[in-house]
């Protein structure tokens, strides 16, 4: 196995252990909510999202929310900014995985 194919295995396993809350909060970043919009949303602290958001990072290999995003969309982990066929207002991530 060469070192290329070594680390898109690593990287596979750790994005398989985002954990549900992982990966609504990168879903809402997504959609450009704050930490702190975020929090609320979910009903949960900032400094909770904060904690999530950089467990997540450190699975992805990323290293900053910018990266993370790019990563997670590149790999289908959350949707890419889809609209609603019928009013074009942006779905929420919630309704994306249902």
């Amino acid at each position: 196995m060469s070192i290329h194919q070594f680390r898109i295995e690593i990287r596979s396993q750790l994005q398989e252990s985002l954990t549900e809350r992982e990966l609504q909060i990168l879903a809402w970043a997504g959609q450009g909510l704050s930490m702190k919009g975020t929090a609320q949303v979910l009903g949960i602290s900032s400094s909770t999202v904060r904690w999530h958001l950089k467990n997540t990072y450190l699975k992805l290999g990323a290293t900053s929310r910018e990266d993370a995003l790019r990563i997670a969309r590149a790999d289908r982990l959350i949707a890419s900014g889809l609209l609603c066929e019928k009013c074009a207002c942006a779905l929420e991530p919630a309704l994306l995985t249902a």
